[in-house]
């Protein structure tokens, strides 16, 4: 027979251990409890426009490297590079055009969203024409189901025919020299720089920045006199700082003078200037010129080209194009000129020539 001691004591275990029997029934999960989902998820492109060869992601949550994963542009099977846990990165492949991107998974297609090809403008057939005469702007990653508006100076083009690589177009009459827009998908590119005939006749004097400005927004392109840049007078002044304005000049028929200008600094906006039959040319007394370089004229059948008194012009690049029917060259008082190697080769022998500095 058990002792009253020993009783009590089986009598405690007894009570512990239902206790615990039943701590560890009640300590079942509760079937309400939710279980987070592992399963991966999709949200977005990490860029919506890219262009060929670019890698860009397709952005989610629990991604898994193991797993197989299908991405596509439109029907086109795109290479996938890297799949972290947050993003799945891919390749744009060469020749791609716009379309969806999407993704499958264990059977199950999402569109993520549209990817636009960045196009880009490569160049142009002619960049100086008759009016009405036609062009065509190349370029890489043309959709040709998108529609576009094509316009110079806010005159619209007429668009004959668009490739993946090429839009061929026509500008009517009224059109003037500027810069070529292409607008489509709320974006607008610009493409290109033209310049269209337009002849004024007569001689042309600026002698102001404003002046400068306001005869380039005009768009001439041929000049039947001259064409002079600075003071009516003799007495420098700092009023004309750029004729970057005049990039469409292309022919001028009688000669150049770029005069007394102390602010001029480079000769930018008549790198288009190409006629080469000059009666004369002279860039003089323009103390903060320091290059020619933006000149590509053929210097031919002129009677005169003087450059004097450029106190900062440093060398004569610009002047490389000398043809061999100069009359005369005077280079004079052009303080820092170090450097006359733009004359050093193939330079004809001058009628009168004048070098000093």
């Amino acid at each position: 027979m058990l002792g009253t001691k020993n009783l009590v004591l089986y009598t405690i275990v007894l009570f512990l251990c239902v206790n615990c029997s039943s701590d560890s029934s009640s300590g079942t999960e509760d079937p309400n409890t939710e279980i987070p989902d592992s399963s991966p998820e999709f949200t977005s492109l990490s860029k919506n426009s890219a262009n060929f060869g670019e890698t860009i992601s397709i952005e989610g949550t629990n991604l898994d490297a193991s797993e197989n994963y299908i991405i596509k542009l439109d029907d086109t099977e795109l290479t996938i590079t890297e799949i972290l846990s947050n993003e799945i990165k891919f390749e744009v492949p060469e020749n791609a055009i716009s379309g969806n991107i999407s993704i499958t998974f264990n059977g199950t297609s999402k569109v993520i969203g549209e990817l636009l090809i960045s196009l880009e403008f490569t160049g142009i057939s002619k960049d100086y024409i008759e009016p009405g005469e036609e062009i065509e702007i190349y370029g890489t990653n043309i959709n040709t189901t998108f529609d576009y508006s094509i316009s110079i100076n806010a005159v619209e083009a007429n668009v004959k025919s668009i490739t993946t690589s090429s839009f061929v177009l026509e500008f009517p009459l009224q059109a003037s020299s500027g810069d070529i827009l292409v607008s489509f998908n709320s974006t607008t590119l610009n493409a290109s720089i033209l310049s269209i005939k337009k002849v004024f006749e007569g001689n042309v004097l600026l002698s102001t920045q404003e002046e400068v400005d306001n005869f380039g927004n005009e768009g001439y392109t041929d000049i039947t006199g001259w064409l002079g840049i600075g003071p009516e007078d003799t007495i420098p002044t700092d009023e004309i700082e750029n004729v970057e304005k005049l990039v469409h000049i292309r022919n001028v028929e009688t000669g150049v003078n770029i005069l007394h200008n102390s602010a001029l600094k480079n000769l930018h906006g008549l790198e288009n200037l190409s006629y080469s039959g000059f009666l004369w040319f002279q860039v003089s007394d323009c103390a903060s010129l320091t290059s020619l370089t933006e000149l590509q004229i053929v210097f031919a059948d002129i009677q005169s080209l003087i450059i004097s008194r450029n106190e900062n012009l440093e060398d004569l690049e610009g002047l490389n194009n000398i043809g061999t029917k100069v009359g005369s060259l005077f280079i004079i008082e052009n303080d820092n000129l170090n450097n006359i190697e733009a004359l050093s080769v193939d330079t004809p022998m001058f009628r009168t020539g004048f070098l000093q500095n």
